[in-house]
């Protein structure tokens, strides 16, 4: 049976060599992993479905690795490197920017506060009890709703 095989495959070498068409290397290229001399006993048929299962197989088992990575030099990591750590420190100075925002806007709501108090308690304290209980409220709400987010994030 092994005799037959050869030949068989000796004469779709030779049909294809005179077509020009030599295929031999897309049949067995998915059948590296197997001994030859266990191929050389397959029939031919089956060994292109052999062939064909397992570069399906081998294709599915990992994914593609991404062209652009085989492009990348040194150069570009170092350029890459380097606009991270341009990065980082954008980012240090924003906090920095936020938090002086932040500390205006308090500043901003204490001196409001102060001068509501002294000026409405002399001269109409009903209004000021209402601004008092909305700001309360509002104060409140807001901090509620930050504990309960928080709250939230930190039992994901």
């Amino acid at each position: 049976m092994t005799e037959e095989n050869s030949k068989e495959l000796e004469k779709v070498d030779t049909q294809k060599a005179e077509d020009g068409n030599t295929d031999k290397e897309n049949t067995e290229e998915g059948l590296g992993a197997i001994p030859d001399e266990v191929l050389k006993g397959i029939p031919l048929k089956e060994r292109k479905e052999i062939s064909r299962i397992m570069m399906s197989s081998s294709s599915m088992m990992g994914r593609m690795p991404n062209p652009m990575m085989e492009k990348i030099t040194p150069e570009h990591i170092d350029k890459i490197l380097d606009h991270a750590g341009k990065s980082d420190e954008r980012a240090y100075e924003d906090h920095g920017t936020s938090r002086k925002f932040t500390l205006a806007y308090v500043l901003i709501s204490i001196a409001l506060f102060i001068f509501l108090t002294l000026y409405l308690v002399e001269t109409n304290k009903a209004l000021y009890l209402e601004i008092l209980k909305l700001a309360i409220t509002f104060v409140g709400g807001f901090g509620g709703g930050f504990g309960i987010k928080t709250y939230i994030d930190r039992n994901r």
